[in-house]
């Protein structure tokens, strides 16, 4: 509409032809953006409204990371169960170092991929405190607490 207001009714017909419209489309639409700027105050949004909505928003936007969050969690653990069903459990059970290495990756990736530590190491069958303190790359400079308070 902008570009066809300085146009005359040649130069109007022509440029719509360009685009694919029609004349009466153009004056549709110019009644239509007149007749919405002219509505009163009452129709529009009032500010406590806006500010209601936009309260709403935030707080299903903080559900919504909230269940993303969680879904995420349960998927790496998911993942870390299928990975971790080969590894023996009990106590006293001896894994060789390659394994041991590849059983921490597992854990690694759960836990990057959003699984708290804790509930990771407790899905394989292992402490997570002996698992910090094997040295398996594992070390982080803080506490299992820590590591699983982050919800």
């Amino acid at each position: 509409m902008i570009a066809t207001a300085a146009l005359d009714e040649t130069a109007r017909s022509a440029w719509c032809r360009e685009q694919g419209l029609y004349p009466s489309d153009l004056e549709a639409w110019r009644d239509q953006a007149i007749a919405a700027l002219a509505t009163p105050a009452e129709v529009r949004a009032r500010p406590e409204e806006t500010r209601k909505d936009r309260r709403r928003i935030q707080e299903r936007e903080r559900e919504m990371r909230r269940k993303d969050k969680a879904l995420a969690e349960t998927a790496a653990l998911l993942v870390l169960s299928k990975t971790s069903r080969r590894y023996p459990r009990g106590r006293g059970r001896t894994i060789p170092l390659k394994d041991r290495q590849t059983f921490a990756q597992n854990i690694r990736q759960a836990q990057a991929a959003g699984a708290c530590l804790h509930a990771a190491c407790a899905l394989a069958g292992i402490d997570s405190r002996a698992l910090l303190g094997r040295g398996l790359g594992l070390r982080t400079g803080i506490g299992v607490q820590r590591l699983c308070a982050r919800r």
